[in-house]
């Protein structure tokens, strides 16, 4: 095999690799939102659910909830507690419909 063909296997070999590291490098996304849930909130404005999938094996119940100063910040809620199960169930009761979420938002 002749020293430029080499280099262009090498040179192949080595783009591969990175091309494989970019990949996994994106797979970061797709870990759990909520590391460390909370068990309630107070003042929630909305929330989301983020079901089960690859690199989190648990549902996500996110929470907007209304801070001081007219703002706003997300937090996580435990969906293992009684306050995350009812909103969680509430949810599902609803048929996970996004124009009926405030009705488990004001029952809180």
């Amino acid at each position: 095999m002749s020293a430029a063909m080499r280099n262009l296997c090498f040179l192949l070999i080595a783009l591969a690799g990175v091309c494989v590291q970019i990949y996994q490098a994106q797979d970061i996304k797709y870990r759990c939102v909520c590391p460390v849930p909370a068990k309630f909130a107070v003042n929630i404005t909305d929330f989301r659910v983020i079901e089960k999938r690859s690199g989190c094996d648990k549902t996500e119940l996110v929470v907007t909830v209304a801070t001081g100063n007219n703002s706003t910040a997300e937090r996580c809620l435990d969906t293992t507690k009684k306050f995350g199960i009812a909103m969680l169930k509430c949810w599902d009761n609803k048929g996970r419909n996004e124009t009926r979420k405030h009705e488990c938002i004001r029952k809180r």
